[in-house]
């Protein structure tokens, strides 16, 4: 993996992590920029489901489909259940 890559992962991880451990700002925040930085598929998928949901964040539904679409059509099939494709 590229030194990008596992900065990437890395960011995608400690996102993931501090919204386990209740740090909601924080976690949404870096899965922010782990998507948009980063492409992260993953990160895409996570946020999307959170503003879809309003999980840690104040649902907003036509974000959550922008973010669920970004994913989906970078190939994550994940995304692209979610959305009903």
């Amino acid at each position: 993996a590229s030194t990008t890559e596992a900065a990437s992962s890395t960011r995608l991880q400690a996102a993931l992590s501090a919204l386990r451990s209740g740090e909601s700002a924080a976690g949404v925040r870096m899965l922010e920029l782990s998507c948009e930085q980063d492409q992260e598929l993953e990160a895409c998928l996570e946020l999307g489901l959170a503003y879809r949901d309003g999980r840690r964040i104040k649902a907003n539904q036509e974000r959550a489909r922008a973010l669920l679409e970004q994913a989906c059509g970078g190939g994550l099939s994940e995304a692209c259940d979610t959305l009903g494709h």
